[in-house]
């Protein structure tokens, strides 16, 4: 498979509390994640499976972003959400521009000693609404989940919502992207629904229901 998922991506007013929604929501603690210097924010994590995790990330108040923040975080967020999601390759350059991303949209990234290559739009928007995936390509320190403890977490069911599905669907196959877990429907807004195996049963991410 070219491309895999990768990690959930939640954004939130602040750091403390959407690592508190998602703890309340799900059941289970967080990890602690570090700081982005380029982009001025931070995040926590939470692991999902060998090569899968959650992350809240948000605007870091000691922190100065560079350029516009990734993940649409240059605007106000309301309240957390499942914002955004990102696939896994080992060709970013070559699969970011069938994602409908330039060249000078793939950006070197680093935490800590972890060294990556993300797709961010030059604006920092998500690409229809967030539902289209950004990609990464780790390329020095391993994947977060190695260094990550495994709080009985796993996804089960990724749900896309957007008014055109055919369109998130081409998106999908044009990265060779397949996952028994992912439902694409149809909606009058972009969105995103997760459910997630938890050590206290299945639960939607934030409540959300089924969809």
């Amino acid at each position: 498979m070219s491309t895999r998922l990768d990690h959930l991506i939640v954004t939130a007013p602040t750091l403390a509390e959407g690592i508190a929604a998602v703890e309340a929501s799900l059941g289970v603690r967080m990890a602690a994640g570090g700081q982005h210097v380029l982009m001025g924010t931070h995040n926590g994590v939470l692991r999902l499976g060998p090569d899968e995790y959650l992350e809240v990330i948000a605007v870091d108040p000691a922190g100065h972003a560079q350029r516009p923040r990734w993940f649409g975080l240059s605007q106000r967020v309301l309240r957390p959400s499942l914002a955004h999601w990102a696939l896994s390759c080992r060709d970013i350059d070559t699969w970011a521009a069938n994602l409908g991303f330039a060249a000078e949209e793939v950006i070197p990234m680093q935490r800590g000693d972890f060294e990556w290559r993300i797709s961010v739009t030059a604006d920092g928007h998500l690409p229809e609404g967030g539902v289209v995936p950004s990609l990464i390509q780790w390329d020095a320190g391993g994947h977060p989940t190695e260094r990550l403890p495994d709080a009985g977490c796993r996804l089960l069911a990724l749900v896309l919502q957007h008014p055109t599905p055919a369109l998130v669907q081409a998106r999908l196959e044009s990265v060779d992207f397949e996952d028994e877990r992912l439902r694409v429907q149809h909606s009058e807004k972009p969105g995103l629904k997760a459910l997630i195996a938890t050590p206290k049963g299945e639960r939607w991410l934030f409540g959300d229901g089924d969809a």
